[in-house]
């Protein structure tokens, strides 16, 4: 894995540069353009740290987030990298995770995040709150706000610690309850229910 992580940052331009990702369909449900919006307001933040927004998958809004990081003057900053059958190089080489979505269902790319003890950023809509601890697993952000998105994601570029420590808590989270033997312990749990039920 570490030569695809090598790999991907060769063929994207990405150096030492911290690195926030994203990872969904373009669609405009996915709120891509706000966080577009947000990476143009941290990106004028004083002695921000250097950073690449990664942003990973296809779909049909595609065009139209180019031309908007176009016009907001940070195209340089931002690397559509288009669908990938592989995901982990990306979770690898990233410093953190972002989810601007409008509506969610239980995201599963917040477990990927998790499992790759990535620190994380998420709107706090649909299932996204019954896996993110406002600042235990995760940092939760209103819907459709850059400017909070923007906030939060300077103080993970910013902490360090923060970040290891998010990633760790949201690491352990995430083996603990979503792991292959936690889904066959949560199903013997059900079937027993049901049998104490008919019994």
């Amino acid at each position: 894995l570490a030569e695809e992580v090598e790999t991907a940052r060769r063929t994207y331009g990405i150096t030492r540069q911290a690195v926030i990702l994203a990872v969904g369909r373009l669609s405009r449900e996915k709120g891509h353009a706000d966080l577009l919006q947000a990476l143009s307001i941290l990106s004028r933040v004083p002695g921000i740290p250097e950073f690449r927004a990664v942003i990973v998958g296809g779909g049909p809004e595609r065009a139209n987030l180019t031309a908007l990081a176009l016009r907001l003057g940070i195209q340089d900053r931002i690397v559509m990298a288009g669908f990938q059958k592989d995901v982990r190089p990306f979770y690898r080489m990233a410093t953190m995770l972002t989810l601007p979505s409008h509506s969610e269902g239980s995201p599963y790319v917040l477990l990927e995040a998790m499992m790759a003890a990535l620190p994380v950023a998420a709107t706090a809509v649909g299932g996204v709150p019954e896996h993110i601890e406002d600042g235990i697993t995760g940092l939760l952000v209103p819907q459709r706000d850059p400017a909070a998105m923007a906030e939060t994601l300077q103080k993970l570029l910013t902490n360090p610690p923060l970040c290891k420590q998010l990633g760790a808590a949201g690491f352990l989270y995430a083996a603990k309850h979503h792991t292959f033997e936690a889904y066959i312990e949560s199903l013997i749990t059900f079937y027993q229910s049901c049998e104490a039920d008919f019994s």
